[in-house]
Formats: structure tokens, sequence, C-alpha cells
């Protein structure tokens, strides 16, 4: 989207990790930013009431939160799972549910995320892997929520959800 301004605010070190502290302030800082959209590529498997605190927070300054399913074959995580975020999970290349997403009536859509060409090298040579999950299947729809803000910047969180939802194709009950 040429009109987006992108915040990337890195809360994980050198070793992909991150304390929930870490993941809690850079919701804040989001909000403190004014941003119209926070995507958490990542899933934590038990309920946090200060991560629901800081989403909550965010839903009430106006701001889509949108959220990674999870890689678990089985159970949405958190902060996907939480009502007010909009969940991602991830179809393969056939349009299938990839079998490493998560499943249930947490789920709200699904996009892309199998074998997609990852856009940083990870190895030695420069190769950029094909990379899969949840994870790259939620910027899709973050991407989605920023092309409906540049056509219409009125619309509120509840409007862009339901224009989501309502309009996605439907695939296999998801």
């Amino acid at each position: 989207n040429p009109n987006a301004a992108i915040y990337s605010i890195r809360v994980l070190d050198d070793n992909n990790e991150a304390p929930l502290s870490r993941v809690i302030d850079g919701i804040y800082y989001a909000i403190s930013k004014k941003v119209d959209i926070i995507n958490m590529s990542f899933g934590l498997d038990s309920y946090s009431e200060s991560l629901k605190k800081a989403v909550d927070t965010a839903e009430d300054a106006g701001i889509l939160v949108i959220a990674a399913a999870g890689n678990t074959g089985d159970n949405v995580q958190y902060p996907a799972a939480y009502d007010n975020v909009l969940s991602v999970g991830s179809v393969d290349s056939d349009a299938e549910l990839a079998k490493s997403s998560a499943r249930g009536d947490k789920i709200d859509v699904v996009a892309p995320g199998g074998q997609l060409l990852g856009t940083v090298p990870w190895y030695e040579g420069n190769v950029y892997p094909n990379a899969s999950g949840t994870s790259f299947a939620c910027p899709h729809v973050s991407g989605l929520a920023a092309l409906m803000l540049t056509v219409n910047p009125l619309l509120n969180v509840e409007q862009l959800q339901e224009t989501i939802d309502s309009t996605c194709v439907k695939l296999n009950g998801y």
C-alpha cells in the first residue's frame, strides 16, 4: 500500500525471543503512535491478563488488532484467541487449511501461508527460503485492512472486521 506508514516495532532479541512484557510495551508504543492496525505474528499457549488489557486498550484507541492463529494444528493461540482480535489461519497452495494451522471457531479468516518466498536471507549465500505458517498469512490480512483504510479512512475497527469477514470466500467453514 503506497499510502501506508509502516512502523516496525521490534520486540524480539537476536535469538527471536521476547518476554511478554516487551510485547506489551510494543503494543503500547503502537498505541502512542496512533497506528490504525497492529499485526502480531506470534502466539502464546496461555491466556495473559496483561496482554488482554493491552489489546483492549488498542481496540479502545480505534486500532484493528490482527494476529496469527498459531501453527498448533489444533487450538488458536493468544492473542488471536481473544474475541476482539481478528484471528488468521493459513491455507496451503491448494487453498486447503494448512495442516499446521490452528483450527476451530476462533479462526476469523484464512490467508496464504504455505511455501511463501521469504524476504530476508536466512542462510549463508543469501538464500531466500520458502516459509510457511500463520505468521506469514497474517500480514496478508493486515495489508488488506490497510488498503481498505486507503479507500475509506473513516472505517472503524468493527466495520473493518465485519467487511473482511463478510466479503472473504468461505473455505471449509473458515
